[in-house]
């Protein structure tokens, strides 16, 4: 125990210093992420079954990350290796390039009583190694994560909302913002990732998610599909379309995040939890 916390304390002076020549600066050349306090104790998932976690993870929200070079269409695809989890994210930066990254999340066990996979370590080519917990999730739906590293009287300290598909009904977000909330972080700090048209996943849409459902199936789930909205977002000539197909459409939309009001897309969004009604709702957005 002593080991890791050594190790621990060794790596955040390394992310201190490297992160002094990051170009991202705040106030008295302080990078953006670091800032005053210590980390807060983590309410961790109970039973937490890394197999069923597996597969293709959207990016909803997060806190901006210098060690993440993908800033927009962001997503985590995970296999689990029986004592290791490899997830390899792909998106695109802020300049319009693709990028790749493979990380590997390794079990810390021995850091729990009783121990809790829930609780793994992220490590990979430039990226420091930094708790990744799980604190709350479906497996089907949401996951939302948090992340911590503290020492000298400063932090770094990250959350993300993940989602099996790349938009996200506005309830389960606020799930995560409450499990946030309720553990003393502050999920405003979070912001959307931008999806969309743009986004290279775009054509293989439809095979990427089908995908998901069988490896959901796999592991004894019920994928969340039942009820699932269709948003469509086309675009006329640059200009207006009609917002509204069918009654009750505006209100999901205001109600639905990751979409973006560009280009022609069709996202699949997982029924809200309280969502009863049958069918599908269509909306057609403004073009940008």
């Amino acid at each position: 125990m002593e080991k890791i916390h050594r190790m621990e304390n060794i790596v955040f002076v390394l992310v201190l210093a490297a992160a002094w020549i990051r170009p991202s600066q705040g106030v008295l050349g302080i990078p953006d992420f670091l800032e005053l306090g210590s980390c807060l104790e983590a309410k961790l998932v109970e039973n937490f079954d890394p197999v069923k976690y597996q597969g293709l993870w959207f990016d909803i929200q997060s806190i901006p990350n210098e060690y993440q070079d993908a800033k927009k269409c962001t997503s985590q695809n995970y296999t689990w290796k029986g004592d290791h989890m490899i997830s390899v994210g792909k998106g695109i930066t802020e300049a319009g390039k693709k990028v790749r990254q493979t990380v590997h999340l390794l079990e810390e066990l021995e850091l729990r009583d009783p121990p809790n996979p829930a609780h793994m370590t992220v490590s990979g080519p430039d990226v420091p190694l930094s708790p990744y917990e799980v604190i709350a999730t479906d497996y089907v739906t949401y996951s939302c994560v948090h992340s911590c590293l503290d020492y000298f009287g400063f932090k770094a300290e990250f959350f993300w909302v993940f989602s099996r598909t790349p938009a996200l009904h506005q309830e389960y977000v606020t799930l995560c913002h409450d499990a946030l909330t309720n553990m003393g972080a502050d999920p405003t700090k979070m912001m959307n990732i931008p999806h969309g048209e743009f986004c290279p996943y775009t054509d293989k849409l439809d095979q990427l998610l089908e995908k998901n459902r069988q490896l959901i199936l796999q592991v004894g789930l019920q994928p969340n599909d039942e009820g699932h909205s269709k948003i469509y977002v086309r675009e006329h000539n640059r200009s207006r379309t009609s917002s509204v197909v069918q009654p009750g459409a505006r209100e999901v939309e205001e109600d639905i995040v990751g979409v973006q009001r560009v280009g022609v897309v069709e996202v699949k969004v997982p029924r809200a939890p309280d969502e009863t009604a049958n069918g599908e709702i269509i909306m057609m957005q403004e073009a940008v």
